[in-house]
C-alpha cells in the first residue's frame, strides 16, 4: 500500500478517538534526557510531525516508563526518525518498500518509515513488543483505512533467534505478494561476503533494515550481527544511528565494517542542526557482494496504490 499526492476524507466514525492514558510516571526519566540534552522526549505522550504532500502527519508515542529502557524515547531513535523524514529518504526511497526495525521500543522510527509509505515491521524482545511496541502501532493505526493499517507489524525478535528472525522475513514475503511492496526489479545472485550458510543466495525482501543505538550491551555483538546479516540482502541498505559511548563498540563495529560497505556516514548536525552533541552519526551500509552470475530480470509487481492514504 503506497501512497499518492491526493487527499482523501476519513469517514468521521473512522476518525482518531482519544489517545489512552499514559502510564503512571511513577519512574522519572527526565534525568535521563537531560544527561542527553533532549528534554522533549519528557513528553508523554510524545508527538513527531512530518509534512507530506502538503499536509502535517503525526505520530503519537505513548511511553512506558516503568518499563524501563525500552519503553521510553531515546535521543537515537529521534535522529533516525528525523534522518528518514528527511530529504536523504523520504517516500522517494521509502514507498513501497519494506522496512524493518531493530531493537524498536516505541516503534517511532518504524511508524515513521510507514507514515512515508513503507511497509514497516517493528521488532523488539517479546516482552517489549507485548507491553511497548504493540500499543502504539495499534494507537497510531486506529483511524486509518483497513489496507492502510495492514502496512504496519509489530513482531518479536531476539537477536539471534533464527526462528523469529524467519517469521519476520516471513511477514514482509506476504507483504510482497499481496501488493503491499514493491517487489525488486533485480534479484542478485553472488556470493555474499559473510553470509551465513550456502555460497550463494538471492535477495530477500527486506529493503531497509534500521537500527537505533543497539551496542551498548557487548554481550549482544555477536547475535545482533548474525540477525543483521539473516535479514540483509545484497541490495539491502542498513541504516544505524549511533552515538559512541564505549571502546568496546569497536567490536561491533569491525567485523560489521568488513562484511558491509558503508555507504554514507552524516554527522547528526546535517539532520538536526539543534542538536548539542557532536559524536553521533547515520549510517548507511549495504551488503558486499561478489558477483557469480549477471544480475536478471526478476517478476516485479506493481505496487498497489488503491485507495490512497487518508487525510490527517
Amino acid at each position: 500500500y503506497c501512497l499518492r499526492s491526493v487527499r482523501v476524507r476519513e469517514p468521521a466514525s473512522r476518525r482518531a478517538t482519544a489517545p489512552p492514558q499514559p502510564p503512571s510516571m511513577s519512574l522519572n526519566f527526565s534525568d535521563g534526557a537531560r544527561y542527553n540534552n533532549m528534554l522533549p522526549l519528557t513528553a508523554n505522550p510524545y508527538k513527531h510531525s512530518l509534512q507530506l504532500f502538503g499536509q502535517t502527519r503525526t505520530t503519537e508515542i505513548i511511553q512506558f516508563p516503568d518499563f524501563g529502557i525500552g519503553g521510553v524515547l531515546w535521543d537515537c531513535e529521534l535522529v533516525l526518525a528525523a534522518y528518514l523524514s528527511g530529504s536523504r529518504m523520504g517516500t522517494s526511497r521509502l514507498n513501497c518498500r519494506s522496512v524493518v526495525e531493530l531493537g524498536s521500543g516505541t516503534g517511532l522510527a518504524a511508524l515513521v518509515a510507514w507514515q512515508l509509505g513503507a511497509f514497516a515491521v517493528a521488532t523488539d524482545l517479546p516482552d517489549v513488543v507485548a507491553h511497548v511496541t504493540t500499543p502504539n502501532v495499534t494507537h497510531n493505526v486506529a483511524s486509518v483505512k483497513r489496507q492502510r493499517a495492514a502496512a504496519i507489524h509489530a513482531a518479536p525478535l531476539s537477536w539471534g533467534n533464527r526462528a523469529e528472525g524467519d517469521a519476520v522475513t516471513s511477514i514482509i514475503g506476504k507483504a510482497a505478494a499481496a501488493g503491499l511492496v514493491v517487489a525488486s526489479a533485480k534479484v542478485a545472485k553472488g556470493r555474499l561476503i559473510g553470509h551465513p550458510g550456502s555460497a550463494s543466495a538471492t535477495l530477500v525482501p527486506v529493503d531497509f533494515l534500521i537500527a537505533a543505538d543497539v551496542i551498548y550491551h557487548s554481550d549482544q555483538h555477536a547475535p545482533l550481527l548474525d540477525t543483521i546479516l539473516q535479514l540483509l540482502g545484497p541490495q539491502s541498505v542498513f541504516v544505524f544511528t549511533h552515538r559512541r559511548r564505549f571502546e568496546n563498540d569497536s567490536n561491533f563495529l569491525e567485523p560489521l565494517m568488513e562484511i558491509l560497505e558503508m555507504k554514507s556516514a552524516t554527522p547528526v548536525a546535517d539532520v538536526l542542526p539543534a542538536y548539542p552533541k557532536a559524536n553521533l552519526t547515520i549510517y548507511e551500509f549495504q551488503r558486499r557482494v561478489v558477483p557469480s552470475v549477471a544480475a536478471s530480470p526478476g517478476s516485479g509487481s506493481k505496487c498497489d496504490t488503491d485507495p490512497p492514504p487518508p487525510a490527517e
